[in-house]
Formats: structure tokens, C-alpha cells, sequence
């Protein structure tokens, strides 16, 4: 179908963007409908046209939409956008500030409607993880959802092979870990050959058994702290060093605590963002720099606002997540800034 049809039948697009510089070259336009505003989530969805041509079409849909029995339209849009997150170099599927804000939303409307924003976000994403799609409802689920007392843990997705931890009630909601309502993550990666497990095996479980929590994720104004009590516990799945053991793992700290710290660093960087994690994901971190990174924290004066739903530093200037230069293969939005919003906002 040529683009100018689809025009013709959907109407002018809200929005416009490319995949990719080389997308640019190759013609490869992306028409966007259901944004509010440039670069924001098509909750509509989205057509693909190549040399002015459609190639593909999102959603690929395989399940009807909700009922409007169960959530409005008008409803189930406001929360896909607050499920989408823009594009940002090397952010993780477990992004600590996105759990929490996201999961606030849900946590608002209430189980039904929250499973059924989940659904329908899935729909649209699937064929692009980058979005939250994929891995990400996996971990938000298991932040926002009560630990049903039989078997007293959450089902691990089958996204690949990764670490499970051989006593589940410890860490019920792995890989994430709920320590003052802080999501910590210690997902390493997976291997995997095939398709990860959809997300909507996950849905059919959590809407069969689980209950979604009454109160919204507060975190502590240190949560430096929170992460200490975390190593210090049960729920902390891996062995504590001991320079007396003869094993492997010999380094003075905590087996993978640099993935954990990782997370920690992620919630705070509206207010702290030390020059180490310039990278992300590309930065090494581990359990020796816990103090440096703690000390630098506490130095900004910060605090967790609740209202905007993240750290804010005592001089109320928060940091931003800049978008302008992004990866090939993803959206381009030129000029664009981001700075995580509140879920609450008015």
C-alpha cells in the first residue's frame, strides 16, 4: 500500500520520525498516530513506509483490544504513555526511576485496568524491546504485585538462561529485590536462542494469582541505606565474602553487587550522576566504590519527592537525560530532551 492510502484511510499522522540516520537515506519514514506531542508514545500505533511504501504496521495484533467495560479509552492511553519511556542510550529494561513511576500509575488504576494497560502496551511494543516492551512488564509486574503466599514466590520469565537463585522464598521477586520500596535489579543479562517468553504468559499468572499492592512505591531520601540492608539480608541471593574461603570469588565484596549498585545509581540520577556512570551500562562498577558514590549522594542534599516521583537535589535542579544522540536503530528525535515526569502530576 502506498503511504499517500494510508494517509487517505488513517488520516494525517500526530507524528513523524525515523529509525535511524541510514533510515533517512533509505526513505524509510515512520507515520505515528494516538501521540501527544513529538517523540511521545503512539498509542495508536504506528506504520512503517519505505521508498513510500508500508513495510510493516504496529500493533501486530494477536489479542482484541481491552473492553471499555474494564478501562476507557481515554484511560487506557493516558496510561500507555506513562508505561512508554523515549529512547535513551543503553537504558536498561529494569530502569529503577521508570519501575517506580510506572508502577505508581498501575498501582492508581488498580489491577484490572493495570493488566490491561500491560496487554495492550505489549501489543505495540513486542516487536520493539527498546520501548519497555518485552523485558521491562516483566520486572514491573514483580515490583508492583503482592508475592502470592503459595508457593511464596514469583515464576521466573523464560526470557533465556540467566541466575535463579535455588532458595525462591528469599528472593521471591527475582530478579528484582524490594528493599523500602527501592527496586533493585541484579538481572546479569540472558542467553537465549529463539523468542523470549511473551509478556502475556506473565499476564495469565499475575491475573489469575496475584494482587496488586494498595500504596504507591516511597523509597527513603537515602536510599544508599536501603541498598546496605539489602547485601546484609536473606533476600540478598548470592554468598557474602569470606576472605577465609577457598573459592573462586575472591574480591572484597559482594558477588555481583556492581549490577545492583548499577540500579541504585540509575534511581538517583535525577540528582546525583557521577562521572563514572558518563557510560551507563559501558561504566564497571563495583562494591568498592559503594562509599564514594554514597558520599557523593548525600552531598547533593537530595531528597525523594513525592509528587514528581524522583530524587530531587536541595537546589531543586534535577538532571536530565539527554536523547539527542542515540544509537543507530533507534528513534531520532531531534532536539530532544527527557526528564522522568511524575506519574501523579497534574
Amino acid at each position: 500500500m502506498a503511504i499517500d492510502e494510508v494517509k487517505r484511510r488513517l488520516g494525517p499522522p500526530d507524528d513523524i520520525a525515523v529509525h535511524s540516520n541510514s533510515d533517512v537515506e533509505k526513505g524509510v519514514t515512520v507515520l505515528r498516530y494516538g501521540t501527544n506531542g513529538h517523540g511521545t508514545f503512539a498509542t495508536l500505533g504506528e506504520v512503517n513506509c519505505a521508498n513510500g511504501k508500508v513495510s510493516w504496521v504496529l500493533p501486530g495484533r494477536y489479542l482484541p483490544p481491552p473492553s471499555t467495560k474494564v478501562i476507557s479509552e481515554t484511560e487506557l492511553r493516558d496510561l500507555l504513555r506513562r508505561l512508554y519511556r523515549p529512547p535513551f542510550p543503553k537504558r536498561p529494561s529494569d530502569d529503577a526511576i521508570w519501575l517506580i513511576q510506572a508502577g505508581n500509575s498501575l498501582i492508581a488504576a488498580g489491577k484490572d485496568k493495570a493488566l490491561a494497560a500491560i496487554q495492550e502496551f505489549d501489543q505495540i511494543t513486542r516487536i520493539r524491546p527498546y520501548d519497555g516492551g518485552v523485558q521491562g512488564c516483566h520486572w514491573l509486574m514483580r515490583t508492583i504485585f503482592e508475592v502470592p503466599e503459595d508457593p511464596g514466590f514469583f515464576p521466573c520469565p523464560r526470557i533465556g538462561a540467566y541466575f535463579i537463585p535455588q532458595n525462591r522464598k528469599d528472593s521471591p521477586r527475582h530478579p528484582i529485590i524490594l528493599v523500602d520500596d527501592v527496586p533493585f535489579s541484579i538481572f546479569t543479562g540472558a542467553l537465549l536462542r529463539g523468542s523470549p517468553e511473551p509478556v502475556s504468559y506473565d499476564l495469565k499468572y499475575f491475573r489469575a494469582n496475584c494482587r496488586i499492592r494498595t500504596t504507591p512505591l516511597m523509597p527513603p531520601d537515602d536510599p544508599f541505606e536501603s541498598y546496605q540492608k539489602m547485601l546484609k539480608s536473606r533476600i540478598w541471593p548470592y554468598p557474602p565474602f569470606d576472605p577465609k574461603a577457598k573459592t573462586s570469588y575472591i574480591v572484597p565484596y559482594a558477588e555481583e553487587e556492581g549490577y545492583a549498585l548499577k540500579s541504585l545509581l540509575y534511581l538517583v540520577r535525577t540528582a546525583y550522576r557521577p562521572e563514572k556512570m558518563g557510560t551507563y551500562e559501558d561504566a564497571y562498577i563495583n562494591g568498592l566504590d559503594f562509599d564514594k558514590f554514597h558520599q557523593g549522594f548525600l552531598a547533593t542534599g537530595a531528597h525523594w519527592d513525592p509528587v514528581r516521583q524522583m530524587y530531587v537535589p536541595v537546589d531543586g535542579k534535577v538532571l536530565l537525560d539527554d536523547m539527542r544522540k542515540l544509537p543507530p536503530g533507534r528513534e531520532q528525535f531531534e532536539g530532544s530532551r527527557e526528564i522522568p515526569t511524575s506519574t501523579f502530576d497534574d
